[in-house]
């Protein structure tokens, strides 16, 4: 513990020692880059001196509170003093000294778990500042007369049915003992980020919350996939003064139904468990504190895995990391695009261009692949030479806890410390347009497993297997489209590890003899962004997929920053619903685009229409949903079947009844219905999911042998055109693709053998003349594959690409 302390300090003042401490090497110290890392280096030793090798539980309070100095010291020197330093550009000149930079990143990176952990430990004494909270409301430092804690009873007891921001992070900072903070807002979002100067949070999964549940049933159905400590947090709910809910953007004056549901449920079906108050509501929910967060952010919110700079700069603004994250460029006309129905239907559409007004006989317009084709692409850099050596240890004097503050002058400054990134090697210049680099893309390197991670590999090796993808990532055209503003993106960590590891299957790929690549890195960066990779446990394929397709569209989302456009109005729905399928998907993807583009979104994203039509009176209510993967139900009438039936499954009419009943807007009650799903837009590479896993008392899996061709046709799949009337319309409309016949030809296949838990993943994938179909066995890869081999009983997912 800092010298002259004598009990525990909380977050805040730990915060406010590094801040003087930054303050202090601002002033009396050089500007030389290399001087701060040599400086970066030795609050890292330190850091190493107190943690060690030792696990969280048998670290002191004092070494949790050394640890989590030296930690973001080193942390904000990286990410704060270094890159603002006037020498910093000449960095990434000197290979060595910038991968110096780099390892200590890394270092950071990897031992972000550890630091997370002392940070739930340090718990502090607020002394007197429980009297400050009075400021909250009153504006002034003033104390009534009376015992603190009746009066932070009355300032809990005044807060109304919402709290703000700026009353939010005073109690979090001086009685964050005392409040319950419930996160309405998906896994994923939360994952990424979310309040974590709280000490006591629970996230909790929107569709999860049903009108009828209780809180028992919340406990019992919708926390299942919420850890043990906050199932735990939730039966003791009625400890905390305050529990504070909030979601994405809910107002006191506008609430979302979800969030007004979850408060009605606490309040009203407690099961017996009564809170000391009713729940209020974080005014703005996250948007607004993250939105205020420049404002009140501490570096005990980071470092995250994260390479680049600040969420609230602009990636076109990034002048000092070209070499990581070029200046990118929109790859279409923002104005084009429909901003909802009301705009369609009332004739303002966009102007229309020679290319977006053809007629349906017309070849497609690819957005992505006609820009790369044309855009003039930076040629690849050679491999930095990167030494082993590295600077001599310096003696670890900087940070003596003698020397450390004793007391915090000022508040802590309102920075959030991101990591630039590590340089990302590149493969040796190649020509983009003879056949030679064409045929390289095919590539033919195994992928160790590091326990269980099949999954991963059999994916890894799919995925790849789509040349357009693959020659995106190693040319490097994917780092001019980095968005690092994207709201659920990882400003382009998974994205720059994806490129390193195909950079470095690309390199090893030899067809006449297949080599490995051990992914651990990648690994690592996965387990960082999602918990569920951190152990060894086998991994269902589909959602890794799922999971990783998601997350480079976000890294790459160049719209990913863009405000969520507003639900569509009563009379907004209504006239949608009187309109052919068509015109309504394509205005429906048009307003998608708004908020996500990509080369994901145009590779593998499709649309799925799925409409409830009422049996009584034939009001319908249709939504449009973008997917990556369609699953696809396995009929069960015997051994075999084909993937045409599967997908005749799939667009089946669906009878709701009895509890599935869907209450009719117009009935007003509930009325049997008919469900009916189809694809509305059909991607560029189609991955089909066969749902081979069945929940029933228990989990079974369907091994029918599913027959499926080398080459698909899906036409009868797709919408037609219904009249001239239709068609005239439709041409004033994007086509994006969405012009018949669809053909798709099968080059790559997932198998799965034996069940969920104790099972294993292979890949087969088409890899050209001379390769043929390649069996990929994590690091063997087996070459010209019989074609009766690749259709095989075992095959859980198909990837199809269309010709």
């Amino acid at each position: 513990m800092p010298s002259g302390t004598s009990k525990p300090r909380n977050l805040h003042e730990l915060t406010g020692l590094v801040d003087e401490l930054l303050e202090s090497l601002k002033v009396g110290s050089s500007n030389s880059t290399k001087e701060h890392l040599v400086k970066a280096l030795e609050c890292i030793e330190n850091y190493k001196g107190v943690v060690g090798q030792k696990h969280v539980s048998e670290l002191a309070t004092s070494e949790f509170e050394e640890g989590f100095i030296y930690y973001n010291a080193a942390s904000r020197i990286l990410s704060e003093l270094i890159p603002n330093l006037n020498d910093y550009r000449q960095l990434k000149q000197k290979p060595s000294l910038y991968q110096f930079y780099a390892d200590l990143i890394n270092y950071l990176v990897r031992q972000r778990p550890t630091y997370e952990a002392m940070k739930q430990h340090i718990r502090g004494s607020s002394d007197s500042l429980v009297l400050r909270l009075q400021t909250l409301k009153g504006g002034t430092d003033t104390v009534s007369n009376g015992s603190a804690k009746k009066d932070f009873t009355q300032l809990f007891d005044s807060f109304g049915d919402a709290v703000s921001v700026s009353q939010l992070l005073s109690l979090l900072k001086h009685r964050s003992d005392l409040v319950l903070l419930i996160d309405l807002r998906r896994k994923r979002e939360f994952e990424f980020e979310h309040i974590d100067l709280a000490d006591h949070i629970i996230q909790l999964e929107p569709v999860s919350i049903r009108d009828s549940y209780t809180c028992h049933e919340i406990e019992k159905y919708s926390m299942i996939t919420d850890t043990d400590e906050e199932r735990e947090l939730f039966a003791r709910r009625d400890r905390f003064e305050l529990v504070i809910v909030l979601d994405y953007n809910s107002t006191r004056e506008s609430k979302s139904p979800e969030l007004a549901r979850l408060i009605s449920i606490l309040t009203t079906k407690n099961a017996g468990v009564f809170l000391k108050r009713k729940p209020v509501i974080l005014d703005g929910g996250y948007k607004a504190w993250s939105e205020s967060r420049s404002s009140l952010s501490s570096p005990m919110h980071g470092p995250r895995p994260v390479y680049g700079r600040d969420r609230s700069e602009s990636v076109n603004s990034i002048s000092s990391h070209e070499d990581i994250t070029v200046k990118r460029r929109t790859s279409y006309n923002e104005r084009s695009l429909i901003k909802n129905v009301g705009e369609f239907l009332s004739g303002q559409s966009r102007p229309q261009s020679s290319q977006s007004s053809v007629e349906l006989k017309s070849p497609a317009v690819v957005p992505y692949h006609e820009m790369y084709s044309r855009m003039d692409l930076p040629s690849p850099k050679p491999e930095l030479s990167i030494s082993s050596s590295s600077p001599s240890r310096p003696s670890p004097a900087l940070l003596s806890p003698a020397l450390l503050p004793s007391s915090r002058s000022s508040p802590p400054k309102a920075q959030i410390p991101m990591l630039p990134t590590k340089p990302i090697s590149s493969p040796a210049p190649v020509s983009r347009s003879g056949s030679v680099f064409q045929n390289s893309l095919s590539v033919m390197t195994g992928l160790t497993n590091l326990g269980n991670s099949c999954y991963m590999n059999s994916a890894l090796q799919c995925l790849i297997g789509s040349k357009r993808l693959t020659e995106f990532f190693i040319v490097g055209t994917f780092k001019q489209h980095i968005n690092m503003n994207s709201r659920l993106g990882s400003k382009g960590i998974l994205a720059n590890e994806f490129s390193s590891l195909l950079t470095e299957l690309y390199r090893k790929s030899s067809p006449s003899r297949p080599q490995s690549v051990t992914p651990r890195q990648f690994r690592k960066v996965i387990a960082s962004l999602n918990s569920m990779y951190r152990t060894l446990d086998q991994q269902d394929c589909s959602e890794f997929l799922n999971y990783a397709l998601d997350s480079l569209h976000e890294d790459l989302n160049e719209n990913g920053n863009h405000p969520k456009l507003p639900e569509l109005s009563k009379e907004e729905e209504e006239k949608r619903e009187k309109l052919p399928i068509r015109i309504a998907s394509t205005i429906e993807w048009e307003r998608y685009l708004k908020t996500n583009f990509s080369i994901i979104v145009d590779i593998f994203q499709g649309q799925i229409m799925s409409q409830l039509r009422c049996l009584n009176c034939s009001t319908t209510s249709t939504t449009y949903n973008a997917f990556s993967t369609v699953s696809l139900p396995i009929p069960e009438n015997g051994p075999k079947s084909t993937l045409a039936a599967c997908f005749d499954e799939f667009v089946k009419p669906e009878l709701l009844e009895n509890d599935n009943a869907w209450l009719c807007p117009h009935c007003k009650t509930k009325q049997r219905t008919l469900k009916h799903l189809q694809i509305s837009r059909l991607p560029q590479v189609l991955i089909i999911h066969l749902k081979r896993f069945k929940m029933g008392n228990y989990l079974t899996k369907l091994n029918t042998y599913i027959d499926y061709p080398l080459e698909l046709q899906l036409d009868k799949y797709w919408p037609n055109v219904g009249s001239e009337l239709e068609r005239l319309e439709l041409s004033r409309l994007p086509i994006r693709g969405q012009v018949p016949p669809f053909r798709y030809k099968l080059y790559g296949v997932i198998n799965h053998y034996g069940n969920l838990i104790n099972g294993h993943y292979t890949a087969f994938v088409e890899k050209g003349p001379g390769n043929g179909w390649c069996l990929f066995d994590d690091e063997k890869v087996y070459k010209n594959c019989a074609p009766s081999k690749v259709v095989n009983g075992d095959a859980y997912m198909l990837f199809y690409e269309r010709v």
